[in-house]
């Protein structure tokens, strides 16, 4: 099968810890060998780490900031965005 898109909620959920670390690294090699867009829902910041280019957090339902894990954790826009993304602390403006 070759998706045009690849849809994954929540894919490591369910597993134990030890096991979600292994899928989780083959997961990153599939969509990295697949290269198609790739939407991922997670609450997990492993997840994140191992499998995003391209973040964007949802806040109460609302697109509140995108850009790269990295990008998030140096300026969060919100307390919301430091939690998840492991900042270093917002910037109010």
């Amino acid at each position: 099968v070759q998706p045009r898109l690849l849809l994954l909620d929540e894919p490591l959920a369910a597993l134990d810890p030890s096991s979600r670390r292994g899928v989780r690294a083959r997961l990153a090699e599939h969509v990295a060998r697949c290269g198609c867009p790739t939407v991922m829902v997670t609450h997990d910041v492993r997840d994140v780490e191992a499998l995003a280019g391209t973040v964007m957090v949802l806040e109460r339902g609302r697109a509140v900031q995108q850009g790269s894990l990295d990008a998030l954790r140096a300026a969060p826009c919100s307390e919301f965005v430091e939690e998840f993304a492991g900042g270093g602390g917002r910037r109010d403006g």
